[in-house]
């Protein structure tokens, strides 16, 4: 009886930490606390202001089939030769994406992300862009000025994922969502899709 109770303490401490494992480790950043801190561990957060007000990461287990919607979206398209990236957060009580559009990596998959690895892109409209899309309003349109750094990519073999970290910016005049104003964005994610 005693090994019995022995055994499910250890069974109920494992699941507790593979549970927890899964849940975003958010860091304050030292500077500004509401931001989460620059990390390349796979916390599996984003922050970043718009127009100086806080947009946050989201976590949401089992989403649609199960899907973790706090984890980014990356697409690929071959007949385009391009990938999209997507962040899901909260900007007060709206749900709003962040979303990057990149062409010509020759990116297929997760160890391809690699090539990414101390890139800096600039926006330019043909080759990468960068949009916002809250939920329930249309895209804006106009391309913004700005960059998305990709500091690190982290390959896994063994469990065929990487961690990407990086930061980003830009700005943009929109007709429709207006001035809008991206500034101090950061991210750091463990994927394992593609």
């Amino acid at each position: 009886m005693r090994r019995l109770q022995i055994l499910n303490s250890f069974l109920i401490a494992g699941t507790f930490f593979i549970v927890s494992s899964c849940d975003p480790i958010y860091i304050p950043d030292p500077i500004d606390p509401r931001l989460p801190k620059y990390t390349e561990q796979g916390n599996r957060v984003a922050g970043a202001f718009i127009n100086g007000k806080l947009w946050k990461s989201k976590h949401e287990s089992g989403g649609v089939w199960g899907y973790d919607s706090d984890l980014p979206r990356i697409d690929y398209y071959s007949f385009r030769d391009s990938i999209s990236l997507s962040f899901s957060g909260n900007l007060e009580e709206s749900s709003v994406s962040i979303m990057f559009g990149l062409k010509g990596f020759a990116i297929t998959s997760l160890s391809g992300m690699t090539k990414l690895k101390g890139s800096i892109i600039e926006f330019d409209g043909v080759k990468s862009s960068a949009t916002l899309y809250r939920y329930g309003f249309e895209d804006c349109i106009t391309q913004p000025v700005g960059q998305i750094y990709f500091r690190n990519v982290i390959y896994n073999l063994e469990s065929d994922n990487i961690i990407i970290s990086g930061t980003f910016g830009f700005t943009y005049d929109d007709p429709i969502c207006g001035k809008i104003a991206v500034t101090y964005g950061r991210f750091d994610y463990e994927i394992n899709n593609f």
